[in-house]
């Protein structure tokens, strides 16, 4: 690792494994391994593992639609419009929906306010938004499926994002300093864990 990050010019970086036998195995250079930082977009994986156990648990599979679950999603303040009520979790989780463009660009900084719960906002404004009608089956790379994947969470939870995948994912994996908050935790379910 460490003559990798030479070999590309990187002066500091910091990694940690935990493997199952409950060890912390670190490497630094001119990094803390033990400091916080943001894990950024690796925050999908967190949304997706969180949704797949409340999918599970409520018997729902991963090409239900949002008309599926319009109500919960209505409950929990975004309520999807007849012109997607047919997008899949599964082309959300896939970047296949069809919602481009990636409403979280552009300003995405400016719109980091620090206030969580901005996944929300967005994915309102995604499926409000008709003129977001990319091509459903084509890859696109975007944030805005996982604001709205972020909303699913709380509408099939009842809770929020945070406290959901923080029950469900993170304290099961056994991490105990990971924060959603902040700067960065306002992109909660598509970029905000530390």
């Amino acid at each position: 690792w460490r003559d990798w990050m030479t070999a590309n010019g990187i002066a500091q970086g910091a990694m940690a494994l935990a493997p199952p036998d409950g060890r912390v195995i670190s490497a630094a250079m001119e990094r803390d391994p033990a400091a916080p930082v943001p894990v950024a977009s690796l925050s999908k994986a967190i949304t997706g593992l969180c949704l797949d156990g409340l999918l599970a648990e409520r018997g729902l599979p991963w090409n239900s639609t949002l008309r599926d679950i319009a109500a919960e999603m209505s409950a929990a303040g975004v309520t999807p419009r007849p012109w997607n009520e047919a997008i899949t979790l599964s082309g959300l989780v896939t970047h296949t929906a069809g919602l481009e463009p990636d409403l979280t660009q552009g300003d995405m900084v400016a719109r980091t306010h620090g206030a969580l719960g901005l996944h929300r906002r967005i994915a309102s404004e995604a499926l409000a938004e008709t003129a977001l009608r990319g091509q459903a089956g084509r890859y696109f790379y975007s944030h805005t499926n996982y604001a709205v994947l972020g909303v699913a969470v709380e509408a099939l939870s009842g809770r929020s994002y945070a406290e959901t995948c923080m029950e469900r994912v993170i304290r099961p994996a056994g991490v105990t300093g990971a924060v959603i908050e902040g700067r960065m935790g306002s992109m909660s379910s598509y970029a905000g864990w530390e």
